[in-house]
Order: C-alpha cells, then structure tokens, then sequence
C-alpha cells in the first residue's frame, strides 16, 4: 500500500510540474507581465531537547538510539542541522496566478511541495498545494536497554489555504502518514502508526499600524490513525506578531496545543493527554552590510510537551542562523 500511495503522490508531482512547465513554453516571451522570482539559503539549526522520540537519519547519531527508562523523558542532548532551503514561483500576471516549487522551513521532515495560487479580482486568494515529505521514526520506541532502529515514514497530501480577504484566513491539510517498519504497531494493533491526519484552521490578520500585525489563529485536528491508541483531537491556539520595516521583518508566534487520545495505550496503561507550549521569534535582517537582495534570519524557540505519561515529556531550545539570496 505504502508504494501505491508514493507513486500516487509523485505522479500528482510529476504532472502538475509538466503543466506548469508546458504553460510556461507558451507564454509569448516578449510578455513582459511574468515574473520569475526565487529565494535560497543556506544555514544550520542548533536543537538541545530531551525528547524520546526524536530521531534523525543523518545527524542525530547514536545520540538518542538508547534508553533506560520508559518512565520519564530522555537525557538532554544536542544536534546541529545542516538547512538549504529554496523557494520558486512563476507569476502569470495576466491572470495573477502564481505557481510555486519549496522546501518549506515550518516542515519537520525533508518535505518537498508543489503548488499553484490564484489571486481573484476581489483580492481574495486560494492556494493549493501537494506536499510529500520523508523523516524517520524508531521502530520500536518502547524498547530499553538496547540501541532503537529507525524505520523510514512517507507523509504526503494537500493543503488548501483561501484568504477570503486581506485578513481572514481559512486552511486545510490532509496528511498521510506511512511507516515502513512499523514493529511496535505488530506489537500492538492499537499502536500502529499509519493513517490520515485532518487539519482545519481560521486565522485574522488584524493591523495595528502600517509596521505592526497581530495574527490570532485557531486550528482542530482529527487523527484517524491505524492504531486506535494514536488517534487523537486536537486544538491548538496560536498569537503570531509581525513588525515589518524597510531593513528588517520580526515574526514571533506563541501557542498552545492540546491533544486528546481516544484509547487505552497498552503499554502504559493510560489514555494519553498531552499539552504543548511554544514560542518561537525569527528576526530577518534585509540587505545586511548593504548586499542588495541578500537576507539573514535568526531564529529561537522554544517548546514544551506535558503528559500524564511522563515518557512524552519534552522539552527542546532551538537557535539557528540562515543566509539567503533573492532574485
């Protein structure tokens, strides 16, 4: 099922860039209207966290393969992680669409979307896109005292995002979730680890000024996943604050996460509750040192997961630096 799903998604891949790439080869090129615009950069993300279930194929080593306790969190530890980002977009003014190819920053695995955005002569906007991203999760999570294996996960789908006007903002994603190696789902049937994520938010951009916006967001998720253990509700509420000025933008979000389990997890015995607090600041310096189109973001953040089951306790510091250039 796992490769009928990926050559699923990669043919959807596959065809929209053959659209966007035969529209292109008919646009009249003396039409000046287009616009080709792209970003990259280039960076690295320090994390110091004390989380179980983090794991990474290519920088966390054996850092957190190894646990003795199944009763509280891990042992703090630290990884730095290597970024290149990019981002593509393609306007059509004459109709004032735009299609966009991106490695998004938000994404916490190695996530690749495509995607198309049209703006309407009301200046309302819809965006759809399709996402397929690859991470890694440990095959067995629950085992102690000897080295956890990883096991490779396939997360793709589509996210619609419609700005109905310059300040509200509706969203969608669907989001499948397919573990390769899934022993503990084996194990147990309850926690089986594949399975569709829905998520819908509304958000309202309200401006203070011409500098200053406060972005207020609430968003639900429903998880049907295989394993009734790991299927949860979840609210989240979100305050995010811009500052944007000729030489620098500053974008800091704080939220609040709750997810609510619907089952017995058999190996602790207890329905899981978890709550989760975050805040992160990203500070982007525009033309630094007086490099025209050149840009440099500086990032903190930090997060916290509370569980009555003390194993999903977390908490991670995050710190990073990146260099880009627009053209």
């Amino acid at each position: 099922m796992r490769n009928i799903h990926t050559i699923f998604v990669l043919g959807l891949i596959i065809l929209l860039l053959f659209m966007s790439i035969n529209a292109l080869a008919q646009e009249d090129n003396s039409n000046e209207e287009n616009h080709f615009s792209a970003s990259v950069e280039v960076g690295a993300i320090w994390f110091n966290t004390t989380d179980q279930l983090f794991t990474d194929q290519y920088f966390a080593g054996d850092k957190n393969e190894k646990t003795d306790n199944l009763n509280s969190p891990a042992d703090d530890f630290n990884i730095i992680m290597p970024m290149v980002l990019f981002d593509l977009k393609y306007k059509f003014r004459d109709t004032d669409k735009e299609v966009y190819l991106k490695n998004p920053f938000e994404s916490s695995d190695s996530e690749l979307t495509l995607g198309m955005a049209q703006t309407f002569s009301n200046k309302s906007k819809l965006d759809v896109s399709i996402f397929y991203g690859i991470g890694t999760v440990w095959k067995d999570p629950y085992i102690i005292r000897e080295n956890r294996d990883k096991s490779d996960t396939n997360n793709f789908g589509l996210t619609i995002d419609y700005d109905i006007n310059a300040n509200l903002n509706l969203s969608y994603r669907y989001n499948q979730v397919d573990v390769d190696q899934d022993i503990i789902g084996q194990r147990f049937n309850d926690l089986e680890r594949d399975g569709m994520i829905h998520s819908a938010g509304i958000g309202y951009k309200v401006n203070l000024d011409r500098s200053n916006i406060i972005i207020p967001r609430f968003e639900y998720t429903k998880a049907d996943m295989d394993g009734e253990s790991n299927r949860y509700n979840g609210c989240k509420l979100e305050i995010g604050y811009m500052r944007m000025k000729k030489d620098y933008i500053l974008s800091a979000f704080v939220s609040v996460d709750k997810r609510d389990y619907e089952e017995n997890h058999p190996i602790f015995n207890e329905t899981r509750d978890d709550k989760e607090y975050s805040a992160t600041a990203i500070f982007t310096l525009l033309n630094p040192f007086g490099y025209n189109k050149f840009f440099t973001n500086f990032i903190v953040g930090y997060n916290y997961s509370n569980s009555n089951i003390d194993f999903y306790d977390k908490r991670t510091y995050i710190s990073g630096i990146t260099t880009g250039f627009k053209f």
